[in-house]
This record gives structure tokens, C-alpha cells and sequence, in this order.
């Protein structure tokens, strides 16, 4: 008996042992990434970025902007030349995996790119936006895309603007546009134009919309089992719901306002227009 106790004596010692080596190992390993025991760190953690690139614009027919882990947001530069910076706050396990800015221009052409490169750690708190000045007076086509951040868009005139967004914010100024596009994987939307059709899409509804247009069709097109509280409006546009909705009171089929719920009606959607039709199809 006291033979078989003093073998599960030295088990549970070594057990201990083992595990108190471990947990010295991983301090030390911690301790070691983030400097707190001297010398460099292995991981910093969060590094300042700062980047800025320009091309020429004269002739251009189409800026295409893509970005990543970041917000991005439009503006309006000198004329002939397209301005980009990616500022902000990286959490990064080393220097070598920050993100770097892409300029390129191809024949009528203008690509910009934030490219993020293999990291081994990432770190909470990053916080970085790309902002782009698009030359003064540009009117043609542009397309936005953006994976995991916002997209914010000024008053502004172009042939074509086509965004697309998964898991961020779109917020669209008073826009005139031939065509107006938007797919969105998940992601709120508030977007006002004056003129030209509006085609929104999304593969997931659990968000809000407010669009108003002046003088434009609107086209949502939302997945089978979205569940929303519509309001639209038109001042002489027809309205179509393709949804079993449950009208509120005083709401009819064919009248100029539709208000009501589709499922639990949980998600608000707002859609004004004033001589353009609505429709909300699946």
C-alpha cells in the first residue's frame, strides 16, 4: 500500500513539475514577444502606418478602389491627379506585415490597392482608413469595395458608381449617376441621389436602409428569408413589394405609400423617391 501511494506521489509531482515548466515557458515566451523582459520585443503589437501614393489622371475612364480591414473614405483633390493615403493604427505581430499601398495606372485605367501581407499574430485595435482624392471634376466611372470596413461617398456626379461592401457601413451623398450599384455581404446603407436608378443587393439582411432619390428607379434586392419593416414612399412612382408583407393601417396595394412588416419586421428599410418606382424583390 504505501509502495503503490508513494508511486502516485512521484506521478502527481511530476505532473506538477511538468506543468510549472510549461507555464514558465509561456511567461517567458510572453514576456519575451512583448519586451516586458527586456531587450527587443519580439511582437510589438500595434505600429503607426503611413502611406501615400499618387498618379496622374488626365484620360482616365475608371478609378477602381479596393481595401481591407479599413475604412474607406472619397474626396475630392486637384484637378489631374488621383491622391491616396492609408493611415491609421496596425495590430501586427512584426513591420514586415504591414500593409502596403497599391497605385497603378492601366491605359484610361487607375487601380488602388491595400494589399495585407501573411502575419503570424494580429492585435486588437487597429484603426486604419483609406482615404482618396479623386482628381477635381471627375465624372466617369467608380467602384468601391471594401472587406470589413465602411465606404463613405460625397455629393459627386459620375457616369457609373458601383460599391461593394462585406460587413461595413455605406454612407452615399446626394449622388447623380447613369447607374448606381451596391452589394453589400452585410452592412447598413444610407444613400440620398438626385437622379439615376439605384440597384442595392444583399446576400445577408440583418441591417437598416434609408435611400431617397429624386428622380430614379430603386431596386432592393434582398435574400428569401430576410425579415424588415418597409417604408416607401413615392410621389408619383408605382411601388412593388415582393414579399408577403402584413400592410400597417391605412396602407393599400398600388397607393403611392407601402408600410409594413415582412417576418418580425425587426430591420428598418426606408425608401423615398419622387418620380422613380420602388420595387423590393427577392
Amino acid at each position: 500500500m504505501e509502495r503503490r501511494n508513494l508511486r502516485k506521489l512521484v506521478r502527481i509531482t511530476a505532473i506538477v513539475a511538468a506543468g510549472a515548466i510549461v507555464l514558465a515557458a509561456a511567461i517567458g515566451l510572453l514576456g519575451r514577444l512583448t519586451g516586458r523582459l527586456g531587450g527587443e520585443p519580439w511582437l510589438k503589437g500595434r505600429y503607426e502606418v503611413e502611406r501615400k501614393e499618387s498618379v496622374g489622371a488626365m484620360g482616365v475612364e475608371r478609378i477602381e478602389v479596393e481595401a481591407v480591414s479599413s475604412d474607406l473614405v472619397v474626396g475630392e483633390g486637384t484637378c489631374g491627379l488621383l491622391e491616396a493615403r492609408l493611415a491609421g493604427t496596425a495590430g501586427i505581430d512584426r513591420e514586415e506585415a504591414l500593409p502596403r499601398l497599391e497605385v497603378r495606372r492601366e491605359g484610361d485605367r487607375i487601380r488602388v490597392r491595400v494589399e495585407h501581407r501573411p502575419a503570424l499574430f494580429f492585435v486588437p485595435g487597429s484603426k486604419l482608413v483609406l482615404r482618396v482624392l479623386l482628381p477635381r471634376g471627375y465624372s466617369r466611372a467608380l467602384a468601391l469595395s471594401t472587406v470589413s470596413g465602411g465606404i463613405e461617398v460625397p455629393d459627386g456626379t459620375w457616369k457609373a458608381l458601383e460599391l461593394e461592401t462585406t460587413s461595413g457601413e455605406v454612407q452615399v451623398g446626394a449622388v447623380k449617376a447613369e447607374s448606381f450599384a451596391m452589394h453589400s455581404v452585410s452592412g447598413d446603407l444610407r444613400a440620398k441621389t438626385v437622379s439615376g436608378r439605384i440597384d442595392l443587393s444583399w446576400s445577408r439582411f440583418a441591417n437598416s436602409v434609408s435611400v431617397e432619390a429624386a428622380s430614379g428607379d430603386v431596386r432592393l434586392k434582398l435574400p428569401p428569408e430576410a425579415s424588415f419593416r418597409l417604408e416607401a414612399r413615392s410621389t408619383s412612382g408605382r411601388l412593388r413589394c415582393a414579399f408577403p408583407i402584413v400592410l400597417a393601417g391605412g396602407s393599400q396595394p398600388g397607393q403611392r405609400t407601402l408600410i409594413g412588416d415582412v417576418g418580425s419586421g425587426s430591420h428598418p428599410i426606408r425608401v423615398r423617391t419622387v418620380s422613380g418606382d420602388i420595387e423590393i424583390v427577392n
